[in-house]
């Protein structure tokens, strides 16, 4: 749910959320988080996908 969430919050085109994993789409997921994380500072961006992850998560509540 936290990815289909993030692709809808920041209205990431290109990228579909399916229920079943597909290696095609963790590669475009990770891209674009990489992306994400190279935007932010170093000190709350960690340097995997699953801190930054949570990070976004947290950082989506209102």
């Amino acid at each position: 749910m936290t990815t289909k969430n993030i692709i809808a919050f920041f209205e990431i085109e290109g990228l579909v959320y399916k229920p079943r994993p597909s290696y095609e789409f963790h590669v475009q997921y990770a891209k674009v988080l990489e992306s994400m994380r190279a935007e932010v500072s170093e000190k709350i961006s960690p340097n995997d996908n699953a801190g930054f992850t949570g990070f976004l998560m947290i950082a989506m509540e209102e």
